[in-house]
């Protein structure tokens, strides 16, 4: 016997394959938002470091004996809430004291506009690098012969901790 009309796919047919359709549709935009998060994780670390190292060269360019003098100081800026400097350094001469004033209130200004909610912490620390990596507070915060690290830190999509996710060291500072 022969059959006559018209040969289709049936309604079960129908079902499965929409069904299997929905399944790899799931699957690729989770791994979209999982691409995403990865990319602004890269972007975060990216602008961290860069960050980072400017703040690192700023350091090492600072004058000797003036480092030696202000170091608590310039760490003790990176603890407080951030404020306006107390003078403007584009159009006027600045003192010294003013000037890493502004400097570092600039470049906070542009930490939290690449990393909003973000912390940093500046000191000595000889501490372990796993150590170091694991903890905001330094363990040698007034030996100038431990090596100065910058560990700055940004809330992650997801986490609530708040450790460090970016450490790096500086360099060792003659006492």
């Amino acid at each position: 016997m022969q059959k006559t009309g018209v040969a289709g796919f049936s309604l079960i047919e129908i079902v499965i394959s929409m069904l299997m359709v929905a399944i790899a549709a799931c699957g690729f935009i989770r791994w979209q938002v999982a691409h995403i998060y990865a990319a602004r994780q890269v972007e975060a670390s990216a602008n961290a470091m860069r960050l980072a190292s400017e703040l690192a060269d700023w350091i090492r360019a600072l004058p000797e004996e003036f480092s030696h003098q202000h170091n608590a100081d310039i760490f003790q800026i990176f603890r407080q809430p951030l404020t306006s400097p107390s003078m403007t350094c584009f159009y006027s001469d600045c003192n010294p004291e003013q000037q890493i004033e502004f400097d570092l209130y600039e470049w906070r200004q542009r930490l939290l506009q690449a990393l909003p909610g973000a912390r940093v912490e500046v000191c000595h620390d000889d501490q372990s690098r796993d150590a170091q990596m694991h903890a905001w507070p330094c363990q040698a915060t007034s030996s100038l012969s431990a090596p100065l690290i910058i560990k700055i830190g940004w809330q992650r999509l997801g986490s609530a901790q708040s450790l460090p996710q970016l450490v790096l060291a500086v360099g060792f500072v003659a006492p």
